[in-house]
């Protein structure tokens, strides 16, 4: 009595390609688990300080700094303290 093979040739080459199209997205599972155990593991960065510290006197790196009218002559006056409040210049000399 002649058995069947338990594997055809036909069924051997549907499982290679089954196992070619499955192995690199089992690939990109565990390096997506191991990214999302390490971000769980490691703590959150530190905040930033920020670059502009004002001081009381309204002085930068030691200069009192200001700015005249005259460098926003073509707006209005509304416009030009809101710009300089924006720019952070405590200092305005109006004409």
């Amino acid at each position: 009595m002649s058995s069947a093979p338990l594997l055809t040739r036909r069924d051997l080459l549907k499982t290679a390609a089954l196992g070619a199209v499955a192995l690199p997205a089992l690939g990109s599972l565990a390096l997506a688990a191991d990214a999302k155990k390490k971000a769980a593991a490691t703590p959150p960065a530190p905040q930033a300080e920020p670059l502009f510290k004002p001081s009381a006197d309204g002085r930068e790196h030691g200069l009192r700094l200001g700015i005249t009218s005259y460098s926003t002559r073509t707006m209005t006056l509304e416009a030009s303290i809101e710009t300089v409040k924006v720019l952070r210049i405590t200092n305005m000399a109006l004409f």
